[in-house]
């Protein structure tokens, strides 16, 4: 199974900001990662959704839970909460300082170790694979954050590996410019650019790169 997870981290040191983030975590992530690896999903989420849960959930989790051979990690930014002020909400995800893609998301390759170091350590021993990493940058072929962005994300695959993932692989996402589910054609993520006119393939400076870094040239 894949699973599209994210780094959970609080706005503040504040209590109330910390609960949020541990809330968002739970809805974000232990939502799927319980469900799929543990059999139980988090108490935070059964209670808030009490009222619309099916009738005898818990005997469907030994299906749900079934073995597994290996699990995918998508990964490509963090989630900020905070304490939300308007009391019909339980959080709320605010926009962080750091330098953002240009979908919006804020780069974090630490998130990436931390989340990797954290599923090996607290829900199973299994193979892990970074099946998506990317990032959507301007059009054309010279992309030099995307560079940078592999870059620092792979080395962060490798501080994973020391410190004891089981990570066995990464897939870039993604090699060509493609239809985003969310964005459609307004996004490109890939390492090749396409002119979606004339379908032609033009390789970018950071598929260079990629292919230097799989060549051991650089």
């Amino acid at each position: 199974i894949v699973l599209n997870l994210e780094k959970s981290e609080p706005a503040t040191d504040s209590d109330a900001d910390k609960a949020a983030c541990n809330f968002g975590d739970a809805t974000f992530n232990r939502w799927y990662l319980g469900g799929v690896l543990k059999g139980q999903y988090p108490t935070e989420m059964t209670e808030w959704l009490a009222p619309y849960l099916p009738e005898n959930y818990q005997a469907d989790m030994d299906v749900v839970s079934r073995p597994l051979d290996w699990l995918g990690i998508n990964y490509y930014t963090r989630g900020l909460y905070k304490a939300a002020a308007d009391a019909g909400r339980p959080v709320e995800q605010i926009k962080g300082p750091l330098e953002t893609t240009e979908s919006g998301w804020e780069i974090y390759p630490q998130g990436l170790t931390d989340l990797l170091v954290r599923v090996s350590r607290d829900y199973t021993k299994i193979p892990v694979y970074v099946t998506e990493n990317g990032m959507s940058e301007v059009e054309g072929d010279s992309d030099p954050r995307r560079v940078k962005y592999y870059d620092d994300h792979l080395k962060a695959v490798l501080e994973a590996k020391k410190a004891g993932a089981d990570v066995r692989g990464y897939f870039a996402w993604s090699l060509l410019d493609n239809y985003e589910w969310a964005e459609g054609y307004d996004k490109r993520f890939g390492l090749v650019h396409v002119d979606y006119k004339t379908q032609k393939r033009t390789p970018k400076a950071s598929y260079r790169s990629f292919q230097g870094l799989l060549h051991n040239t650089r």
